[in-house]
């Protein structure tokens, strides 16, 4: 039986050795991928804040130009009135 055993331990450690190899390479994978997935989340974050900012730039314009909007009609009717009395001066 000593022969039988020495080969069973022989299986069985060799066995052990290459799950522990490959054990070992997954760990190290996985290691990379976590960090590729930090980096991509990082880049994503930045990506979100300058949209954010972006969408507040936008609605400041768009907060100016209403506040804006009616003093520039009021101010395109005068100017239309104007253009009126002018051109019907013209023509007397």
């Amino acid at each position: 039986m000593e022969n039988a055993e020495s080969i069973l331990v022989v299986i069985l450690s060799s066995f052990l050795a290459i799950f522990l190899i490959i054990a070992i390479v997954v760990a190290v994978k996985v290691v990379k991928l976590v960090k590729k997935m930090n980096q991509i989340a990082d880049t994503a974050q930045e990506i979100v804040s300058k949209a954010q900012d972006i969408a507040g730039k936008v609605e400041n314009v768009s907060d100016m130009f209403k506040r804006t909007a009616g003093p520039l009609a009021l101010g395109k009717y005068f100017m239309n009135i104007a253009e009126a009395v002018t051109k019907h001066k013209k023509g007397k």
